[in-house]
């Protein structure tokens, strides 16, 4: 999920389709580039595999919550790669991120969920959509997502987040 997503946050659920709550802990966290990843362990689910490297034009689809609601999938193609120089979520610092420039409608409450590829297999995690133009969003790419699995190692313990990025 995104750090602007746990910013904050004393406890931690990931609620299945079902309606199931599970306990889920923070095990990294970076808000530099706006990521954080969840331990779950009484989560009946296996982990999706992640996809290669989107290519431009590439269709896919936008998997969220918006408003907190019910979960919505909307149609998505990634236009474009790039590495921009960007503040972190309490913008007090830059740093470079690999993400996608999609053409999709994004809404508070998707920030953190995957767009995925047309098999279902997660390109990487929504995290803005554009203030100028309604369908167009943003997402870290798996290559963000394997920088954090990579530093995180095995790391199952609780670790801290930052205070609220609002």
């Amino acid at each position: 999920t995104n750090a602007h997503v746990v910013a904050g946050a004393g406890s931690h659920q990931v609620i299945t389709r079902d309606g199931t709550g599970v306990s889920a802990r923070v095990v990294y966290f970076d808000p530099d580039h706006d990521l954080a990843l969840l331990s779950a362990p009484g989560l009946p689910v296996r982990p999706l595999t992640l996809a290669g490297a989107a290519r431009n034009g590439q269709r896919g689809a936008v998997i969220g919550y918006p408003g907190g609601g019910a979960q919505q999938i909307v149609g998505a193609r990634v236009v474009l790669r790039t590495q921009p120089v960007a503040p972190d979520i309490y913008s007090q610092q830059n740093a470079r991120r690999d993400i996608y420039v999609l053409q999709s409608r994004v809404r508070k409450g998707d920030s953190g969920g995957p767009v995925v590829d047309l098999s279902g297999h997660p390109l990487g995690v929504v995290f803005a959509a554009s203030t100028l133009e309604r369908n167009e969003s943003y997402a870290l790419t798996n290559g963000e997502v394997r920088r954090a699995l990579s530093r995180a190692g095995g790391n199952r313990r609780a670790v801290r987040v930052g205070r609220c990025a609002v």
